[in-house]
């Protein structure tokens, strides 16, 4: 009976381990699950991930607790254990109270001070060390108590991961509503509008000419009305691309849990509806075939009524760029979750551009279909310049 109490235990620590590593996704999906676009797909990629993951912990817990001997070796291999996965909760934790500013100024201050921060942490080490040389089974007793209080997690992991199981988002429509009218006033040309988002005017721009080095910028500015004054209908691309579609302004727009909510003048959440009044439900009553794809929000789904073919991206979700099963997919989407700053970041950096390039190849594959269309279509295409592209 106590051996099968251990076993069960280890189980316990480990797929805490597993839960604190995959941490950041499940908080987003829990918090903001919009942002990710999640699927069914996608909840059974993070459930075989979390459970290869619980594996692979175990072993290696019963391998520590079976053949070593020493509680000083215990702890440091525990410690060995627990530094990635903790540091994968820790530092989104720190985020979700509040403290991104404080981790991004410290940051900045470990890399231009980078002596005094490796001081600092060796002087740390020294003293761990000392105490675990004077009192090994009290800290490996503390450690033990610490992960117990962590495995908490697995509780929210679970409620989460069952509270989406049905969740499905439309990511992909391609012919599911044919535009019904034929045409009626004749509709011969196209109309395509470029957006580049996170792309400062002072950045392309030098004295009221684009830049002489952005030369396919030229080309396109020196054929096209180039508008110096233009306004944006919101200081973000969440208010933004909304506002631009539906011809409004959104100064209070969030993302809570599942969808997009407007603030009332209340302080109220309400739902963002999508009604006739937007872009692409006036050009389909002029005749015009109308076509989406990108990234950050589920366009399919708030457009779903007035698009012919949608492909949507989500900001994080690797499962919207890979078609087939991955149990890769979670494990990259934490790392696209993860900070900039070192050392995650030298991870996340890797796995960001990654997806990144993968968006702008399929964007630029629908691109090129799209302009093999023979009739007339409304096409707005939004590229976000850094991390994520959206077209529509």
């Amino acid at each position: 009976m106590a051996f099968m109490q251990k076993k069960l235990f280890n189980l316990w620590i480990a797929l805490t381990l597993s839960v604190l590593f995959f941490y950041p996704l499940i908080a987003t999906l829990h918090d903001n699950s919009i942002i990710l676009q999640w699927r069914v797909q996608n909840t059974l990629e993070l459930v075989s991930a979390v459970v290869l993951f619980t594996c692979f912990f175990y072993v290696l817990l019963r391998f520590i607790h079976n053949k070593i001997l020493s509680a000083k070796i215990k702890v440091w291999l525990h410690i060995l254990l627990l530094i990635i996965p903790f540091m994968s909760f820790f530092i989104f934790f720190l985020t979700q109270l509040g403290l991104k500013d404080f981790l991004i100024t410290f940051g900045d201050y470990a890399y231009k001070n980078k002596i005094s921060v490796f001081a600092g942490a060796l002087f740390f080490m020294f003293l761990f060390g000392f105490f675990l040389l004077k009192h090994p089974r009290k800290i490996y007793f503390l450690l033990f108590m610490f992960m117990i209080a962590l495995s908490s997690l697995n509780l929210l992991a679970g409620w989460t991961i069952l509270s989406h199981i049905k969740t499905d988002t439309t990511i992909s429509i391609r012919n599911q509503k044919p535009n019904q009218h034929t045409n009626p006033n004749n509709a011969k040309n196209n109309f395509i509008i470029f957006l580049f988002d996170e792309l400062s005017y002072e950045y392309l721009f030098k004295d009221g000419n684009v830049n002489p080095r952005f030369i396919n910028f030229k080309r396109l500015a020196d054929m096209s009305c180039v508008y110096h004054a233009a306004l944006s209908p919101g200081q973000q691309t969440l208010t933004a691309i909304p506002g631009l579609l539906t011809g409004r302004r959104y100064d209070n727009i969030s993302i809570r849990y599942d969808w997009i909510y407007r603030i009332t003048a209340k302080q109220k959440a309400e739902y963002l509806i999508i009604d006739k009044a937007n872009l692409f439900a006036v050009a389909k009553d002029k005749g015009y075939r109308t076509f989406a794809v990108g990234n950050y929000l589920p366009y399919c789904e708030m457009f779903e009524d007035y698009l012919d073919i949608c492909q949507s991206f989500s900001e994080y979700n690797y499962g919207g760029v890979e078609k087939g099963f991955s149990i890769i997919n979670p494990i990259m989407t934490v790392f696209n979750i993860w900070p900039r700053q070192k050392p995650q970041g030298l991870v996340k950096n890797i796995a960001a551009s990654l997806l990144q390039k993968k968006r702008i190849e399929k964007t630029k594959d629908f691109i090129y279909e799209v302009m093999q269309e023979k009739d007339a279509f409304f096409f707005v295409c939004s590229y976000l310049s850094s991390s994520h592209t959206f077209c529509v």
